[in-house]
């Protein structure tokens, strides 16, 4: 029986827009099959299998995101790999014709020296997210301000990954800013905890946006991992109003790590 060498199969990937104006793989595959000289069927098969998943899957990454930034990319830029998070550097010069929109849109948007997408890239925006920091304070206000307690300080406290979401909401809606202030108005304090996985400079956007009141503060952390003892520190911190008033202002904003946070000797407390 003949020595049967090692078979490589040899596939072809495809630029971004040469995936678009083909939307059929499947029949491109087959014809080129159909100009190829293979006599193994075996060989031809698998030709045929490693060619229809590069080109299929291409096809369908590209048509997934046509929306996104791979559109453009092909649109308005050079198709290409991109690691993740390297997108908005690829799209900030980009034409604003590149994200699809409406030719009127566009037209608007130059007339006001808007022209490219780092021109709006950091303006608010609405999103479809449901990070409701604005009804949660509402809320927990609404709870405060009704109570009949004798407690000498009211606090909210706040934990999250996310700023709050501008968006439209078929259910009640309370924007921060109002909760914020009928906050201070009430002598209400406000403090968060920032859980910087998504974005970096969440503290500063909760020390603007969020905290408000006497010995306000924010605290961070950089992980999951930590958010149970820094949530800890974080209590620990708030129930010893001398020592926050005692605190400068500059030190309103910590970061948080586990590993230099001693936890209370619970046999001490009361």
């Amino acid at each position: 029986m003949a020595e049967q060498k090692p078979r490589t199969l040899k596939v072809q990937t495809f630029a971004a827009h040469q995936v678009i104006t083909q939307p059929n793989p499947l029949r491109k595959v087959m014809r080129r099959i159909d100009e190829r000289e293979l006599d193994d069927p075996v060989a031809r098969a698998e030709q045929a299998l490693a060619d229809l998943s590069v080109e299929f899957n291409a096809w369908m990454s590209i048509e997934c995101a046509r929306l996104g930034a791979a559109y453009a990319a092909v649109h308005g830029g050079t198709p290409a790999a991109y690691d993740t998070g390297a997108e908005r550097a690829m799209l900030l010069p980009l034409p604003l014709m590149a994200l699809r929109l409406p030719p009127e849109i566009v037209a608007s948007l130059a007339r006001v020296g808007l022209k490219r997408i780092r021109d709006i890239a950091d303006l608010p925006r609405t999103t479809h997210g449901n990070t409701g920091i604005g009804r949660g304070v509402a809320a927990a206000v609404d709870l405060l301000a009704g109570s009949e307690g004798c407690a000498s300080r009211s606090v909210v406290n706040v934990s999250g990954d996310g700023p709050e979401s501008l968006a439209p909401r078929p259910r009640f809606h309370m924007p921060l800013a109002t909760a914020r202030q009928r906050a201070a108005d009430l002598g209400i304090t406000i403090n968060a905890l920032a859980i910087e996985t998504e974005a970096a400079d969440l503290a500063d956007w909760y020390r603007d946006n969020l905290i408000t009141g006497p010995g306000a503060f924010v605290m961070k952390v950089d992980g999951f991992e930590d958010f149970a003892a820094a949530i800890e520190a974080k209590l620990v911190r708030e129930i010893t109003p001398l020592a926050l008033a005692a605190w400068e202002p500059d030190l309103r904003s910590l970061t948080f790590t586990a590993a230099a946070y001693q936890a209370p000797d619970r046999r001490t407390l009361p």
